[in-house]
């Protein structure tokens, strides 16, 4: 009823708008008529208490961007972070291929506390296969470099330095050695049979005797012809020392 009451005020404003002070509608253009048309239907609007202007409330869907643009700048930080830590990765182990070898210990003897003995790198040699000489050695004890590859073959000379006969038993130090060409990454000695493997060397040698014994890494057949450099790594069960051996 309400509702009915409003519209017929509303078309007695326009009645009146139209009619001017006088008693005879004025004549009107089509744009004025428009015009009058739309203030009364604005008052119609305004005086109709079932309309309502509805403000459509933002909030909700703001958050939710706001929380996704926080979950991506959260993925983005972890992957930057995920980033950083390979790369720091990488890094370290270039930095310890490359790095310069620090002699931390003054002789393989003394690390190993070999009182009786001194042992002293006198250069190294390439073979396909080690002894060169099959007659030097039982067969079965003989290595051989694989495709592509050569022995590089390290010697050191070991002394009794006691002055009365010794004993050696590399085995009892747990003598564990790995080698690095050219500053590349350091690799395990190759375990062999020889009686001559200074990582395995057992035996007795008189007053002032000297016997060879060898190291033995693989190298690729390339590199074994330009030899630059050869660090030496020592370890125990507890320690590590390096030896810069050219």
């Amino acid at each position: 009823m309400k509702k009915k009451n409003t519209v017929c005020i509303a078309a007695m404003c326009a009645a009146f708008i139209l009619s001017g002070c006088g008693n005879s509608i004025p004549d009107m253009t089509e744009q004025e008529q428009k015009i009058v048309a739309e203030y009364a239907a604005n008052l119609l609007l305004k005086y109709d208490k079932n309309y309502e202007v509805k403000v459509v409330d933002t909030t909700a869907y703001h958050a939710e961007e706001e929380r996704k643009a926080e979950e991506a700048r959260k993925a983005e930080e972890e992957a930057a972070k995920k980033e950083e830590a390979e790369k720091a990765v990488e890094e370290a182990e270039a930095s310890n291929a490359a790095e310069e070898i620090e002699q931390t210990a003054a002789s393989i003897e003394e690390f190993y506390q070999l009182s009786n003995v001194q042992i002293q790198y006198s250069g190294f040699e390439i073979y396909n296969s080690y002894p060169e000489q099959a007659e030097d050695v039982d067969l079965y004890f003989a290595i051989g470099a694989t495709d592509g590859n050569k022995l590089l073959v390290l010697n050191f000379d070991v002394t009794n330095v006691s002055g009365a006969e010794t004993e050696l038993n590399m085995l009892d130090t747990g003598a564990q050695f790995k080698i690095a060409v050219n500053g590349g990454k350091s690799q395990n000695a190759l375990f062999t049979l020889l009686p001559d493997d200074l990582e395995t060397y057992q035996g007795t040698l008189a007053a002032d005797e000297t016997v060879k014994t060898v190291l033995i890494v693989e190298v690729p057949t390339g590199e074994s012809e330009a030899i630059e450099s050869i660090a030496l790594t020592a370890k125990s069960t507890e320690d590590s020392a390096q030896f810069k051996l050219q």
